[in-house]
């Protein structure tokens, strides 16, 4: 029987803003959203160590904070690390390890 769970990057950011004008700008960019998580996994599955600087110069995510809850949320496991005021993201072996054996892609 298979056991692993599917990402559905299509449904992985959050539902709810905490305010009206924060809900607008979730609910029109929803789908640019879902496609910035999708390439946020890709790229720590794959070894990539992200800042939000690096995350938003190289790659075009803004939030980057935000998107890792989002994936956090969903069950994804991420490590993080921090060099002075720097928050570093990163996948262990082990979370690489982990996400293989729930989540099918």
């Amino acid at each position: 029987m298979d056991r692993q769970l599917h990402i559905d990057f299509e449904a992985v950011v959050h539902v709810v803003e905490n305010n009206g004008a924060s809900q607008k700008n979730l609910d029109k960019n929803r789908g640019y959203f879902n496609k910035q998580c999708t390439l946020v996994y890709n790229l720590l599955m794959g070894g990539m160590e992200l800042t939000v600087y690096k995350a938003l110069v190289d790659y075009s995510v803004s939030g980057l904070p935000r998107r890792i809850l989002d994936l956090a949320e969903m069950g994804v496991a991420i490590s993080k690390k921090h060099e002075g005021r720097i928050v570093i993201y990163y996948m262990s072996e082990l979370n690489r390890i982990q996400n293989n054996e729930k989540f099918k892609n």
